[in-house]
């Protein structure tokens, strides 16, 4: 009898422990919306540009157009969170300079179709200029953020988006996609240092560390944009998943136990 209490005890308490310790996860903190975010906004842009350019060099002017309506509302999408950080006026300045970068893709795109060398040269040089253009405004709202390096890294977009078109012009789909993943992954090397420097300007905004956990009977408060419970299940309370998933496997294990003893008792 004196077993069978204790493993019972034993059950009750992994549940009361998974029961008041697994709402009170970390919270997902503000700077890593932000890291998120600009990861998400800036591969997003990779993506569209891409379907952009395939739609245009393959004639399908309805496409483009789509394509093109779309990857203006994700760059008004990123100037939107650039003014969330420094402000209406750097929000309105982003906007035009990175609509601009789309246009000498624009120009280079149509260079590669009409097999127009002059154009492509010109578009290439003045996506170069750009990347300078690029890392200046982004110095001047955070010199914690050198040029050259902004440059550099706004060159290697360039480049690696420019392999996209040139590969997306031969027809090689394999050669095509492959580039695309490349330039898709490089963004998160522009993405992640920017929001890192953001973090570090604006500490009292994004630095905070994630709540402590609240009392048991307490629910934890969720992070903007994180559900307080399990979306669409059936368990109809606030442990995750896979807390309840562990509690019932603790009674079934104890359970187990509890059998076997009887069994000897027999």
């Amino acid at each position: 009898m004196k077993h069978k209490l204790l493993a019972i005890l034993s059950v009750l308490t992994l549940i009361a422990t998974f029961a008041t310790a697994l709402p009170a996860r970390a919270a997902i903190t503000n700077a890593s919306d932000l890291r998120v975010a600009l990861d998400s906004l800036l591969a997003e842009h990779v993506q569209l540009a891409a379907s952009a350019t395939n739609a245009a060099l393959g004639g399908r002017d309805a496409e483009f157009t789509a394509a093109a309506g779309a990857l203006d509302a994700n760059s008004v999408d990123l100037s939107k969170a650039i003014g969330s950080v420094y402000g209406k006026g750097a929000e309105d300045a982003f906007l035009p300079l990175w609509r601009k970068h789309i246009g000498f893709f624009v120009d280079y795109t149509q260079g590669v179709a009409a097999k127009d060398m002059a154009k492509q040269d010109k578009a290439v040089a003045d996506l170069v200029q750009y990347t300078q253009d690029f890392g200046a405004f982004l110095n001047s709202a955070s010199p914690n953020l050198p040029k050259d390096a902004v440059a550099d890294l706004v060159k290697t977009h360039v480049l690696t988006l420019k392999d996209v078109v040139d590969a997306q012009a031969t027809g090689d789909q394999t050669k095509a996609y492959t580039a695309l993943r490349a330039a898709y992954g490089h963004m998160s090397m522009v993405a992640d240092p920017l929001a890192a420097t953001i973090v570090a300007q604006f500490p009292d905004k994004f630095g905070a560390a994630p709540a402590a956990a609240p009392d048991a009977g307490t629910p934890a408060a969720p992070a903007a944009g994180t559900p307080a419970t399990m979306p669409n299940t059936s368990e109809g309370g606030s442990l995750p998943f896979a807390g309840i998933l562990v509690a019932v496997a603790a009674v079934a294990i104890a359970g187990s136990l509890l059998l076997r003893r009887n069994r000897r008792t027999i």
